[in-house]
């Protein structure tokens, strides 16, 4: 089984940035252009014609005039302050959210993949085959192209597990696999383990000739491996093939019905060997 994935979160987004800092830019702008106004507003507090004032008059006016421009201008700086900062925060609380839905769908999909592979073998599993072989099926009938089938059963598993343990069945299993998925490199091809020591091939617009050259094919790689029984003997494949056709108005479970009992005739009739067309 695969490890899952690191994990990102999503970078901040840019248009957010360019707003931000716009503005800041417009808070700056503003704020300098109170203090520019109010100091030019202080700069005519000359006498009117009518009169001189009195200083201490024209000190209180523009005293009063300050304080006034120095509450308009902290009002409206802060405000701006105080909108940047929170823009910031709001960026920074949508990042982090952003980055973790992306974790909990990244984890989800990751989770509907486990569901859909072998633990063991990291092939399909039955439930990746029914998904898999419907939609199959269905553009091989708009294509007009044939299914060929091939259900594969591990000739005397249980010796091995009984002689040698699990883990060397195991092995086995994963051997299989492993051969299987080299002879199903396209995309429209299927391998999947069944369950306990059956697995299946599909082969998409494959020729009887072609399925049976590379049932024989897999069989002698697993015959040559290494993996031996007890006493020495190889092992060894049984296999049944079966063959869907396009307008045929079979469906694909009644094809797999032809190879799983095709096998069991293999098996019976000595094992390590093919069945069926």
């Amino acid at each position: 089984m695969q490890a899952p994935r690191d994990l990102e979160s999503p970078r901040p987004n840019p248009r957010l940035m360019n707003m931000l800092f716009v503005l800041y830019a417009v808070s700056a702008v503003v704020t300098a252009g109170l203090i520019a106004y109010g100091v030019w507003e202080a700069s005519q507090a000359a006498p009117t014609p009518g009169g001189a004032k009195p200083v201490t008059a024209l000190i209180a006016r523009d005293l009063a005039r300050l304080h006034t421009q120095r509450q308009i201008i902290v009002t409206v700086g802060g405000f701006l302050v105080f909108a940047w900062l929170g823009g910031v925060l709001l960026l920074r609380i949508r990042s982090s959210y952003l980055g973790v839905l992306a974790q909990i769908h990244a984890l989800g999909e990751e989770i509907v993949d486990l569901n859909r592979k072998d633990t063991l073998t990291g092939i399909g599993n039955r439930r990746l085959m029914v998904e898999e072989l419907s939609r199959i099926t269905a553009q091989a009938d708009r294509e007009g192209k044939p299914l060929a089938f091939a259900w594969l059963g591990v000739d005397l598993l249980k010796q091995i597990n009984d002689a040698q343990g699990i883990k060397t069945g195991d092995t086995c299993l994963m051997s299989v696999a492993a051969g299987m998925q080299a002879c199903t490199r396209r995309p429209l091809d299927l391998a999947v383990r069944l369950g306990g020591d059956e697995f299946l091939l599909c082969w998409y617009d494959t020729t009887p000739e072609h399925a049976l050259e590379m049932a024989q094919s897999l069989q002698a790689k697993i015959k040559a491996m290494p993996l031996r029984h007890a006493d020495g003997a190889p092992l060894t494949l049984s296999i049944g093939l079966a063959r869907r056709n396009h307008g045929s108005g079979a469906s694909w479970e009644s094809a797999l019905r032809q190879a799983e009992d095709a096998m069991r005739h293999a098996k019976a009739a000595g094992r390590d060997r093919i069945v069926g067309s």
